[in-house]
């Protein structure tokens, strides 16, 4: 830009110098001149605008089709975990309210022991998102419904989810704690998880396992507003 002024400069002071013309005639061609040179400047400045939109564009569907793609994995992993919860609170219920006048068989017990050591906890595909927003992109998508959608999404409701999981986890953890340190295996093949099972600590514990509605109403809240952000971009690009 500084040498489309200089010439400009320079052009003017020739105009002007010129001493064969009159002063209107260098008004005129000195008018001519600055019309031309400044509606070159503001073309070239507009067709970089342009140019720097649309890459912003191009950039910004490129993160949002992958963001489609992360989101939807994290509902599928959401939907597992349901089920997981589910089948926990069948299970907690039962050994919470143990009865050793009632006992399973024994390849029931087997399995309850295999349902204790397994938990389930969303684990966010957040890195395309983190760096599109570290890297100060965001405001490149248009539709800023979608976005506060997004902001929503990573923002409020995961932290929330993690919340609420992470609260889940400390009472399983403790109670596998105590399974590790108790729990004696026999040469026969047979233990003494009926015992441990059956102490206090282990009956309350597996009480507070028992998933609370929150742990439902959080994950249904990430599922429900992921799978709006997934429509909201299918929609967006006509997929």
């Amino acid at each position: 830009m500084d040498n489309e002024f200089k010439d400009l400069w320079q052009k003017v002071t020739d105009i002007w110098e010129n001493t064969s013309v009159t002063l209107g005639m260098k008004l005129r061609k000195m008018a001519i001149e600055m019309s031309i040179i400044i509606g070159s400047i503001l073309l070239a400045q507009y067709i970089e605008r342009v140019r720097e939109k649309n890459h912003e564009l191009r950039e910004a569907k490129e993160f949002l089709l992958g963001l489609k793609e992360d989101i939807s994995a994290d509902v599928a992993e959401i939907n597992d975990n349901l089920d997981n919860y589910a089948d926990y609170k069948s299970l907690y219920s039962f050994l919470g309210n143990y009865d050793a006048s009632k006992l399973p068989k024994k390849d029931t017990l087997a399995e309850i022991m295999l349902l204790i050591r397994g938990n389930s906890f969303l684990r966010p595909n957040t890195s395309r998102y983190e760096g599109f927003k570290s890297s100060g992109k965001l405001d490149q998508i248009d539709n800023k419904k979608i976005l506060n959608d997004i902001l929503e999404f990573y923002q409020e409701e995961i932290p929330k989810l993690k919340s609420s999981t992470d609260g889940w986890v400390v009472y399983h953890r403790r109670l596998n704690d105590i399974m590790v340190e108790n729990i004696v295996e026999n040469a026969d093949g047979t233990n003494n998880f009926e015992q441990v099972i059956q102490q206090p600590q282990c009956k309350n514990l597996c009480r507070r396992l028992v998933p609370w509605s929150q742990l439902f109403e959080r994950h249904n809240n990430v599922k429900d507003l992921g799978n709006k952000i997934i429509r909201g971009i299918a929609k967006e690009y006509d997929l």
